[in-house]
This record gives structure tokens, C-alpha cells and sequence, in this order.
């Protein structure tokens, strides 16, 4: 959480596609691996993530993400998926706000 907290701070993400949801500018990711390979320069961002992650990319599918995902309060993710079944797909909160 606090890699992705730093990240988010620094202005680091960008929008993410605009089809997925309902609101406009709600969902910002910030990749760090794309189609199975490391995004040039984001692991000196998140050092430990990718220190983690590093002795498993070989398992990673050759379409396989991983990225920090921001959704901004309010926000609503339509169902989607991707072209095929072969990876699987996990959202793993690191932070939500406490409700008011």
C-alpha cells in the first residue's frame, strides 16, 4: 500500500480504458508488467512489488499484467474480460477509506 500510495502521489498512473467505467476519469493504473515483460523504469517506483513478483514472472502468461489500480470514490467497474481464458485475473485491495 504504501508503493501504491507513493505512486498515486507522485501523479504516476494514468486513465485506464474508458468503456470499463461508469464514470469518467474513475480508474487509473499504473503498469508494471505488460504482455508477461517489465515496463521500463516503474520498478524503481515500487522496488519491493517487483522484488516480490521477480522470482514468478516465469509463470506469467505472455499476455500477463500486473499494475496498481487507483478507483477514485464512487466508482463502478462494468463486468469484463479479456480475450481468452488464460490467465486468471485477481483485485487485491491494498487501501479503502473508512466510511463516513
Amino acid at each position: 500500500a504504501v508503493e501504491a500510495s507513493a505512486i498515486l502521489a507522485a501523479g504516476a498512473t494514468v486513465q485506464t480504458e474508458e468503456h470499463l467505467s461508469a464514470r469518467p476519469n474513475h480508474w487509473h493504473k499504473f503498469d508494471l508488467w505488460k504482455r508477461g515483460k517489465a515496463v521500463e523504469g516503474r520498478c524503481s517506483l515500487a522496488p519491493t512489488t517487483c522484488r516480490v513478483l521477480e522470482p514468478h514472472t516465469a509463470v506469467l502468461s505472455p499476455m500477463g499484467q500486473v499494475k496498481f489500480s487507483v478507483f477514485h470514490s464512487g466508482s463502478r467497474i462494468f463486468p469484463h474480460a479479456g480475450p481468452t481464458n488464460g490467465r486468471l485475473r485477481v483485485h487485491v485491495c491494498l487501501y479503502a477509506p473508512e466510511a463516513s
